[in-house]
């Protein structure tokens, strides 16, 4: 298959041996730059209203649309995605990677809560978490009460 956008705003796919169109979409702005296929996703960036899509390379169906795109859509590690604006670079991570990312930051966070609790001793001992007063506050009281009287 041979990919390529047109300034119409249109995106075409045609095949390779016989030239014929297999799909096209419609973007509404002009399309500048060489697309770029990772995996089963063709991206290709619309210039016109800065956006970059990625299509599927069999159907032509939207895979991923982003507000952000210039030229030459995607650069890819493997991993990672990473977009050309027209001044800036944008990294995307996939979301399982996102998501395994948070939990860990998650848990750190939580541990470290954990370990800090863990050295503040409560103000009560553990006997005296009731309505009635018992420990420290009943000795301060029972002190008060003696130097009155």
């Amino acid at each position: 298959m041979v990919f390529f956008g047109s300034y119409d705003g249109t995106f075409y796919a045609l095949d390779a041996r016989s030239g014929k169109v297999r799909w096209t979409h419609r973007s509404g702005g002009k399309i500048s730059g060489s697309p770029t296929i990772i995996g089963d996703v063709v991206y290709y960036a619309d210039l016109g209203r800065a956006i970059t899509v990625g299509l599927k390379v069999g159907s032509g169906k939207l895979a991923f649309r982003y507000p952000i795109g210039a030229y030459d859509p995607i650069v890819s590690d493997g991993v990672n995605l990473f977009l050309t604006g027209n001044r800036s670079l944008t990294a995307l991570e996939p979301r399982r990677v996102y998501k395994k990312r948070q939990k860990a930051k998650q848990a750190k966070v939580r541990k470290k809560k954990a370990r800090a609790r863990a050295l503040v001793s409560p103000a009560w001992p553990e006997e005296c978490r009731q309505l009635a007063p018992c420990g420290p506050l009943t000795a301060v009281r029972d002190r008060r009460i003696r130097m009155r009287g």
